[in-house]
């Protein structure tokens, strides 16, 4: 079990597990309550669908190149993939900012 590719892959899983219990139960608790606006919710929660098949399809990249400590170049992209994915989500997901108008 010291191959990275299945440590990669478990990460993986984990992070998937996190994002949803973490983070999407508790959006679909609060649209339940009501404490939430349907619409932005389901927003927040499409930006979370695409940062967790981000992470699938580097888990089945990571299956298919199997690469290891030594290959540096495949790890540096698929981190930096999933880095710029997240960070696109977490800006999409910011609330648009009203500019007041001057007087």
């Amino acid at each position: 079990m010291n191959a990275i590719w299945i440590k990669l892959g478990f990460a993986a899983f984990a992070t998937s597990f996190l994002i949803d219990v973490a983070v999407r139960a508790p959006i679909t608790r609060r649209m339940a309550r009501g404490a939430l606006d349907p619409r932005r919710g389901g927003r927040l929660l499409a930006l979370l669908a695409r940062v967790e098949l981000t992470v699938l399809f580097l888990a089945v990249a990571d299956m298919v190149a199997k690469p290891t400590g030594a290959d540096t170049s495949p790890l540096v992209a698929g981190g930096a993939i999933l880095a710029l994915v997240t960070l696109g989500a977490a800006f999409a997901g910011m609330p648009a900012r009203k500019d007041v108008a001057a007087a």
